[in-house]
C-alpha cells in the first residue's frame, strides 16, 4: 500500500527509472527518446504527486497533526519541482543536451531530496525510525553518478 514507508519508497525508485531513461537517451543522443522519457516522467510526476496530495500527505496528517508544517513544505516542494521538470521537458524537446543535461541534475538532486524527506515523515508517522531493512538508499544521495 503507498501509505506505508515501502510503497512510497517502490512509487520514487520508479520515479528514478524515468530519470535513468532520460540519462541513457541523452548519453545515446536519442532526441526522440531524451523527449518520450522526459514527457513519461511528467506524467508519472503528476500523478505521484497526486497520490502524495490526496492520499498521503491527509492520511499523515489526520495520524500526526504535528507534521502538518513539514507536508506543507513538501507541498510547496512539489510545485518547485513540477517548475524544475518543465525545464526538463522544454529542454529535451530544444534538444539542447547541454541545458538538459543541467536541468536533469538539479531535478534528480532535488527530488531525492524531496522523496528522502517525504519517506522520513510517514516512516515517522507510523512511528518507524529507521529504513526498513534491505531498503536501497535514497534517491539522489551517494548515488554514484555516469562519466559525462
Amino acid at each position: 500500500m503507498v501509505t506505508d514507508r515501502g510503497g512510497l519508497a517502490f512509487q520514487h525508485r520508479r520515479l528514478e527509472t524515468f530519470l535513468d531513461e532520460i540519462g541513457l537517451a541523452l548519453e545515446r543522443e536519442d532526441r526522440r527518446q531524451c523527449e518520450t522519457a522526459a514527457f513519461r516522467l511528467q506524467g508519472a510526476m503528476h500523478a505521484h504527486f497526486d497520490v502524495e496530495a490526496q492520499v498521503i500527505f491527509p492520511s499523515i496528517r489526520g495520524r500526526r497533526p504535528e507534521l502538518a508544517r513539514e507536508l506543507d513544505a513538501l507541498e510547496r516542494d512539489q510545485q518547485r519541482l513540477l517548475l524544475q521538470l518543465d525545464t526538463v521537458c522544454t529542454s529535451a524537446l530544444a534538444s539542447d543536451a547541454a541545458t538538459l543535461r543541467v536541468a536533469l541534475a538539479d531535478f534528480r538532486r532535488e527530488l531525492g531530496r524531496h522523496e528522502q524527506t517525504a519517506e522520513s515523515i510517514l516512516g515517522r508517522a507510523h512511528g518507524e525510525d529507521a529504513a526498513p531493512p534491505g531498503a536501497p538508499p535514497p534517491p539522489g544521495s551517494d548515488r554514484p553518478t555516469r562519466p559525462r
